[in-house]
């Protein structure tokens, strides 16, 4: 929905669609700990990798599926089904 309105009524040739570029496996497990609400901080926790890191995967993350925002990358994720493909382990 943008603006109230929901995308199913405008037309495809209308539709402002997430990028094909791929995400790497990294940002694939960021990713996953994004949509299920966790911080840069907790993210580096569980991956073992720096804040300033998760950092620069979230900001990838954000460019690569065009979001403004982490809820934004996070509502991508699930309606591409990225995650789906790519499950915590």
């Amino acid at each position: 929905m943008i603006n109230g309105q929901s995308l199913e009524n405008t037309p495809p040739s209308l539709r402002v669609e997430a990028p094909k570029e791929h995400l790497s496996p990294r940002e694939l497990d960021v990713l996953e700990w994004v949509c299920i609400g966790k911080t840069n901080w907790e993210i580096g926790k569980i991956l073992g990798i720096s804040f300033c890191t998760v950092k620069i995967h979230v900001r990838n993350i954000l460019r690569k599926l065009n979001a403004s925002n982490r809820v934004q990358a996070a509502s991508i994720a699930a309606h591409e089904r990225i995650i789906e493909k790519h499950p915590l382990h």
